[in-house]
């Protein structure tokens, strides 16, 4: 109905509201300028030094960033061989006078970490990269540490292969545009390395049982494993992970404001906290089903009290029992013509609001079908 307050609407599907989103994409360009190097240095109090100051309030967004301005580098003195689909091909030659490293990255809930191996001469790399970084972080450095223990062992004239299961870092790794210090750093530790070498980057699907490929994948999961020794980040803070970052914020500030709503105690009864995997939920109703969903929720549907609130109807009793005014809360948890229907659904006679909150959206709707509450 036009009178269902948005605040509940958005507090259901998890959608902020406009002014939190608009505030929370200012914060990102502030971000934006400021690891760019143009931020506001002014000490005049205002709106646009604000965002600044909120953003120098969060730890994360503090820290170095990975991100730099757009360098170009057009000649690279090593291959990158990335297959089309249906043309990878998993054995890898030996060549003579040749090595091949086989690196990977892994990242767990806490930590991330990289790992690299060479079985001629024997060699094995794993390097735990802290909380922060990314599994593409992982893959760079996993490919940059291989080429800076080969530039350690001195390797001359040899034909150098190292495999990643990264198509990402690899693309990266062979393009033009750079805007990844963990990636520059890498390509200068690769050219280096071709100075006296020939260097090729192939990529090979994960997980098909290769012994390399498997080895490399055991070391990074080794190193996710170990408690970093040191400062955070090791490879800078990723931009994406800023972004998830603000993501975050921008949640937090939407529940925050959810709860300082005033008003709204029927749909507060209802729709509780916010729940992402509840509003995937609610979008995959058909149409009516949502409207009927937001307005037993909201307490704004073609009940009695509501109708007689708006001046539609003369009497706010319940049509069916009669007893009580005929509100959201008194169908779906009360009603005493209702308990057959509830009991059958929810398994009890009466329920508390948040045993509908907490049931699944199948069951509310079956509830709603039974004695033709939706006709």
């Amino acid at each position: 109905m036009q009178t269902t307050p948005t605040a509940a609407m958005e507090a259901m599907l998890c959608l902020p509201p406009l002014h939190i989103v608009l505030e929370a994409e200012a914060l990102m360009a502030a971000y934006r300028l400021e690891i760019s190097g143009n931020g506001v240095t002014t000490t005049k109090r205002g709106l646009h030094t604000e965002i600044f100051e909120e953003l120098k309030q969060n730890c994360i967004l503090n820290m170095q960033s990975d991100r730099i301005g757009r360098d170009i580098i057009f000649h690279k003195p090593y291959r990158v061989i990335v297959p089309k689909e249906g043309e990878e091909d998993s054995h890898i030659p030996i060549q003579q006078n040749g090595t091949t490293w086989y690196t990977d990255g892994s990242k767990t809930e806490q930590r991330t970490g990289a790992g690299a191996t060479n079985r001629d001469p024997d060699c094995e790399i794993s390097i735990n990269l802290g909380n922060y970084a990314t599994v593409f972080q992982a893959e760079i450095t996993a490919i940059s540490a291989c080429a800076q223990e080969m530039t350690r062992r001195s390797y001359t004239n040899k034909r150098i292969q190292i495999i990643s299961d990264s198509q990402a870092a690899l693309k990266a790794l062979g393009a033009v545009e750079i805007h990844s210090q963990v990636v520059k750093d890498c390509m200068d530790s690769l050219t280096k390395l071709a100075e006296h070498n020939s260097i090729t980057l192939k990529w090979m699907r994960g997980h098909q049982g290769h012994v390399g490929n498997e080895r490399a994948d055991f070391l990074a999961k080794k190193g996710a494993e170990v408690r970093l020794i040191g400062p955070e980040p090791t490879c800078g803070l990723a931009y994406r992970t800023a972004r998830r970052v603000m993501k975050d914020l921008l949640r937090e500030k939407h529940i925050s404001h959810w709860a300082k709503v005033p008003g709204l105690r029927h749909s507060r009864m209802f729709i509780g906290e916010q729940s992402w995997n509840k509003s995937k939920d609610f979008i995959k109703l058909g149409r009516n089903q949502l409207r009927w969903i937001v307005g037993l929720f909201t307490g704004h549907c073609p009940l009695m009290r509501h109708l007689t609130t708006i001046g539609v109807k003369n009497d706010p009793d319940c049509r069916r029992c009669g007893e009580e005014e005929e509100t959201s809360l008194h169908i779906l948890c009360e009603c005493p013509a209702l308990a057959a229907a509830r009991y059958s659904n929810f398994g009890a006679i009466t329920i508390e609001p948040k045993e509908v909150t907490d049931a699944p959206l199948e069951t509310v709707l079956k509830f709603l079908k039974e004695p033709g509450l939706m006709e």
